[in-house]
């Protein structure tokens, strides 16, 4: 693991850890990833969330990381570019947990988020999203906490 030391007044705490991509194509920053659960876990490998594995949600990562590649993944912090998917029907306000998409590398999205109850959840949106005719995926401010 890696902290961010606090170096001015304002600045917040970070945490981040070097994880090995195996999804099988590169991740890009901003992208959610979860822990691999294949043959060879190892709690150091990554890849996309699917349906059994969305509580594996690990972080976001900080930088691009290609296939087979260790990179940065962003695990606690107040982090500004999550790839963030609105849904077509629902507005994100902040505080909503946003949960991992199934099968994607974005968190929200159609029933990709609820109202935070303040005892759970790895993502907090800090930021309105809108409701939008297609969906998109956007960098948007969250608060991440998968530790």
């Amino acid at each position: 693991m890696q902290f961010l030391p606090i170096v001015a007044a304002g600045d917040c705490e970070k945490i981040f850890g070097q994880f090995q991509n195996v999804r099988g194509s590169a991740f890009a920053a901003g992208d959610a990833v979860v822990l691999d659960s294949g043959a060879s876990v190892d709690g150091a490998r990554v890849t996309v969330a699917a349906t059994a594995t969305l509580s594996l949600f690990i972080g976001v990562c900080t930088t691009a990381i290609a296939n087979s590649a260790y990179g940065q993944v962003q695990v606690y912090g107040f982090c500004s570019v999550a790839n963030v998917l609105n849904d077509i029907t629902t507005a994100q306000t902040v505080g909503n947990l946003l949960l991992p998409a199934n099968g994607a590398v974005t968190l929200g999205g159609a029933s990709g988020s609820v109202v935070s109850d303040g005892k759970s959840g790895y993502v907090y949106a800090l930021e309105v999203f809108t409701t939008q005719t297609t969906p998109i995926a956007l960098p948007k401010k969250v608060f991440i906490r998968a530790m």
